[in-house]
């Protein structure tokens, strides 16, 4: 579903397309990292009490749970628990 009029979206496009290669570069970087930042945000609202390898670990569940199996998945956590517990 697109609800974005067409004079809109070639707007934007040439907006985008208007910038350098390195300045469209660091704009999907900083997009790619908007992502985990609203996710982990989230979740800090839900559980503000967790440690930060709770929360860590909480994100990658949240948006890789599709990626791995359970077995995975529990591994993973463990791992990141493990990590930030040391420091």
């Amino acid at each position: 579903m697109n609800g974005t009029p067409d004079h809109i979206r070639h707007l934007y496009a040439s907006f985008i397309m208007g910038k350098t290669d390195v300045e469209r570069f660091r704009m999907g970087f900083e997009m790619a990292d908007f992502g985990p930042r609203v996710v982990e945000q989230s979740i800090k609202q839900q559980h503000p009490d967790w440690s930060a390898g709770e929360l860590k670990a909480a994100v990658f569940e949240r948006i890789y749970r599709t990626d791995f199996s359970a077995e995975e998945m529990a591994r993973i956590k463990a791992s990141f628990l493990e990590s930030y517990n040391r420091k």
